[in-house]
């Protein structure tokens, strides 16, 4: 039964560390413009791989755009700041 509560208390330790690192990650990046693609109406992911949620219905899925990297609580958001390049036709076979 010890055993499991190391394991248990290294596991959170681990977890904090590994929050800590991403937020640390994340905060370089705020007030910076990445390009992204556009997943949903709600939600884009960088060319660094943060994902942002979005909140302008302009911005179609499967499109190419350059969003500003804003906090909003822990969350990371991107606001648009130039019009939208269409994303590559992907081949269907």
């Amino acid at each position: 039964a010890a055993d499991c509560r190391d394991v248990r208390a290294r596991v959170r330790e681990l977890r904090a560390f590994s929050d800590q690192r991403r937020q640390e990650y994340q905060a370089r990046f705020v007030g910076k413009v990445r390009p992204a693609i556009v997943e949903t109406r709600r939600s884009a992911l960088t060319d660094n791989y943060l994902r942002l949620a979005t909140a302008d219905a302009r911005l179609a899925p499967r499109s190419l755009v350059s969003l500003r990297i804003e906090q909003t609580g822990p969350s990371l958001t991107g606001v648009s700041v130039d019009n939208q390049v269409p994303a590559p036709k992907l081949e269907t076979r």
